[in-house]
Parts: structure tokens; C-alpha cells; sequence
């Protein structure tokens, strides 16, 4: 049982771990595109807001008309302005600090950049047209944050992971045990039918193992049908041979001269009442006897040397 056990649950707890790693790594995926959609999408309405207050023919930003965590120092926040003359303008949260160095090639997207203070810079960035003029947008966000809720998350998904795993283990165990203590039942009833205090197998057990106990059951009435014939058969020779051996003694008792025979004759007969009395007592339980050398052996010994006397 044991080891049937081990066999099961080492099976689930492979296949739970398999399903487990593969949600864990779709879940990833999956939320790293969610935040980079929403990241970009935030990013994108800022660039707009940011555009919207942009006066380029003196090449100036409203403050007003932007959000104020562009003018916090190291706010995490930052945005690079880029014209077709080459001028820029900066936000003041760098404080002093260069923008993260972009490519002469417009890339939109730029992940994991090493940007002040040692953040970690998403930058997004985005060419618009405004008043027939060119304008390049780099805008840029600390994702430590993001990055510190997502491990977070991932953890908790892992503890709920390894918890759903470690239940569905038990839960294994106790309908296991639960399975087998109907085994253990019929183990017990097989011990009582060995004694003779039961006759079948109790049938009110899983569907699971009730073609086994039926099948017991059945080969156990065959078997006791055939004990049955054979007890019968036995005691029909017995009974039809004691009449026949009772006379033959009766005539032997007039003849002094055949005593030996007289004696094998009464030793048939002993047989005979041995073979009821087991006969009798075959449906009461075990019937089997040992054998007893120093009982047996003198009668069989006697035997051969009256056959073989020569």
C-alpha cells in the first residue's frame, strides 16, 4: 500500500509541478505584456499633454499645461524634446542629470535603461508633427516600482502554486486511506471466513473494488460447493462400506486362524470413522491435520511385509 501510495502521489505531484511551471510562466508573459501596454499607453497620453504644450515658435514648454512630477528632481519621470534643428529641452526632474543617450533612429520602445540615480528607465518615444514643424518625444519612467509589485505578485502566485500542489497532495492521502481502509475491512473478513465465522466477503464497498470482492465471493462459493460435494461423496463411501465391514468382522470372530486380517480389518474400519468424523467436521473450519510418524508408520509397515512376505 505504501508503496502503490508513493507511486500515486509522486505521478500527481509530477504532473500538478508540470501544469504549475507552465501558469507560472504563461502568467509571466502575460502580465509583463499587460504592464508594458499600460505603461505605453500612459506614456503615450503624456507625450500628447506634452505636445499640446509645446510653443514652437520659441521653442518653449508651458509647465502649466504638463504633470508636476516632471518638474520634481530624480521624480523617476523624465522627458527629452528633440526639434529639427537640433535644439532639445529637457525636463527639470533630471536635475542636472543627462538623458539616458538615444539613438539617431527613432525606436519607440527602449527597456531596462540605466537612467539617474540608478533607476531603471522605460523610455517610449514617439515623433509628432505640430504646425507643419517635426518634434521627437522621448519620454522615460522609473519601472522599479512596477518591477517590485510584479515579484511580489509572481511570489504570491508561487506560494499559492506550491500550496495548491501540497492540499491536492493530501486530499490524495486521505482518499487513499480512506480508499484502502475497505481493504483492510475485507482483510479482516477474509481472516473470519479462515475461521469459519463468516461465509462471504461484505459487498457494501467503492465501486472501485467491488468487482474484486465479487469475484472472491463467487470463487469462495465454487470452492465451498465443491467442499461440500466432496464431504458428501466421502461420507456416502464411509456409510456404504461400514454395513459391509461390520459383517466381515463378525464372520472373521469364528476364525482364530486369520487374526492379522481380523486386525487390518478393524484398522479399515478406524479409517472410516476417522474420514466421517473429518468429514463432520470439514464445514466447521480448517480440516487439515499433521502427519504422525509413530502413529502411521508401524500400520504401513505391517502392511508390507504381509504384501510383500516373499
Amino acid at each position: 500500500m505504501i508503496f502503490l501510495e508513493r507511486r500515486l502521489q509522486i505521478g500527481l505531484g509530477v504532473v500538478l509541478t508540470i501544469i504549475f511551471l507552465i501558469l507560472l510562466v504563461i502568467t509571466g508573459v502575460s502580465t509583463r505584456h499587460l504592464l508594458q501596454k499600460f505603461v505605453i499607453s500612459r506614456l503615450s497620453i503624456e507625450t500628447s499633454n506634452i505636445v499640446n504644450a509645446l510653443d514652437l515658435e520659441a521653442l518653449l514648454l508651458d509647465p502649466n499645461k504638463i504633470s508636476p512630477i516632471y518638474n520634481t528632481p530624480l521624480s523617476g519621470h523624465y522627458f527629452l524634446i528633440r526639434f529639427d534643428k537640433g535644439n532639445i529641452i529637457s525636463s527639470r526632474s533630471l536635475a542636472g542629470e543627462p538623458f539616458p543617450s538615444l539613438d539617431d533612429k527613432i525606436v519607440n520602445i527602449q527597456r531596462d535603461i540605466k537612467g539617474p540615480d540608478n533607476q531603471r528607465l522605460f523610455i517610449w518615444t514617439e515623433s509628432h508633427q505640430k504646425n507643419g514643424k517635426n518634434v521627437i518625444i522621448s519620454i522615460a519612467e522609473d519601472m522599479r516600482f512596477y518591477k517590485e509589485q510584479l515579484k511580489r505578485f509572481l511570489g504570491l502566485f508561487i506560494i499559492i502554486g506550491i500550496t495548491g500542489i501540497s492540499l491536492s497532495l493530501l486530499l490524495q492521502h486521505y482518499v487513499i486511506h480512506h480508499l484502502f481502509k475497505y481493504l483492510e475491512n475485507s482483510r479482516k473478513e477474509i481472516q473470519q471466513i479462515e475461521k469459519g465465522n463468516r461465509q462471504q466477503l461484505t459487498e457494501d464497498v467503492p465501486s472501485e473494488i467491488y468487482p474484486l470482492v465479487k469475484e472472491f465471493n463467487h470463487t469462495l462459493s465454487l470452492m465451498q460447493q465443491r467442499l461440500e460435494r466432496s464431504r458428501n461423496s466421502l461420507g456416502n463411501l464411509a456409510h456404504a462400506l461400514k454395513t459391509p465391514l461390520s459383517i466381515l468382522l463378525q464372520t472373521l470372530d469364528n476364525d482364530i486362524n486369520i487374526t492379522q486380517a481380523k486386525n487390518q480389518t478393524k484398522r479399515i474400519q478406524q479409517l472410516m470413522e476417522r474420514e466421517l468424523k473429518r468429514a463432520r467436521l470439514a464445514g466447521m473450519g480448517n480440516s487439515a491435520r499433521r502427519f504422525d510418524p509413530r502413529q502411521e508408520l508401524p500400520v504401513l509397515s505391517n502392511v508390507l511385509k504381509q504384501v510383500h512376505q516373499k
